[in-house]
C-alpha cells in the first residue's frame, strides 16, 4: 500500500468513526429532547426513573442504529457494558407489549432515519484527492484566517510573487476551501512560456 493509499484509508475510516459518532450523538440529543431529561443526567449516577428510561432508550437506540460496540456505548455513558445489553434487552422486550413505549420509539426511529439520510457515511476521495509531499511545499498564512499552501515555487519566485493573480487563475487552483487554497505551479506551462522566449 502506498502512502496516499494509505493517507485515504485513514481519512476513510476517521470519517466512518465521525458518521457512528454523529449518530450517538443525535440519537442522545433527541431521546432527551423528547423526555425532556437533561443530558448531563444521562451520564451521572442518578437512578430517577425519567433518567433510567431515557439512558435505556439512547442505549437501544445507538445499538440498534450504529455499529459502535458495547464497551465503547458503555464508556461514553459511563456505565459497564452489562447496562448496554440490559437496556437493550428491556426496551426490546417492553416494545413487545407497551404500545406506548413502541409508538415512542417508532417516532425517535423515524428522526433516526431521517438523519441518517441527511449526512454522509463516508467520503470518495478518489480522482479529487491528491498527496503533496510537505518537503515540497510552503505553507502561508494570510490576513482574515486565509491560508495558502504553494507547492512546485523557488525562493526566488516567491519574492515577486502575487498572490492575489494566483488565486483569481483557475489553471493553477487546484482546492479552495472557505480559509485554504491550494495552488501547484503548472510545469506545463512553464516549459511552453520559456520555449516561446
Amino acid at each position: 500500500m502506498n502512502q496516499k493509499q494509505k493517507i485515504i484509508q485513514i481519512i476513510e475510516n476517521d470519517a466512518r468513526i465521525n458518521y457512528e459518532k454523529n449518530i450517538m450523538n443525535f440519537i442522545i440529543q433527541i431521546t432527551c429532547d423528547y423526555y425532556d431529561t437533561n443530558t448531563l443526567d444521562l451520564f451521572s449516577k442518578t437512578r430517577r426513573r425519567e433518567v433510567v428510561k431515557t439512558r435505556q432508550v439512547s442505549m437501544y437506540l445507538i445499538r440498534n442504529n450504529t455499529k459502535i460496540n458495547l464497551m465503547d456505548i458503555a464508556r461514553h455513558f459511563k456505565k459497564d457494558h452489562s447496562t448496554v445489553i440490559y437496556s437493550k434487552s428491556t426496551i426490546g422486550n417492553y416494545i413487545e407489549w407497551d404500545k406506548d413505549l413502541s409508538s415512542e420509539i417508532e417516532y425517535l426511529q423515524n428522526k433516526v432515519d431521517y438523519h441518517k439520510k441527511t449526512i454522509r457515511r463516508d467520503i470518495i476521495l478518489e480522482p479529487t484527492f491528491y498527496h503533496i509531499n510537505l518537503d515540497e511545499i510552503i505553507s502561508i498564512k494570510l490576513k482574515n484566517d486565509k491560508a495558502i499552501i504553494l507547492k512546485g515555487f523557488t525562493s526566488e519566485e516567491l519574492q515577486t510573487f502575487d498572490f492575489n493573480e494566483a488565486i483569481k487563475n483557475e489553471s493553477k487552483r487546484y482546492h479552495t476551501d472557505t480559509g485554504l487554497s491550494i495552488i501547484e505551479k503548472d510545469i506545463d506551462k512553464e516549459e511552453v512560456k520559456k520555449n516561446n522566449d
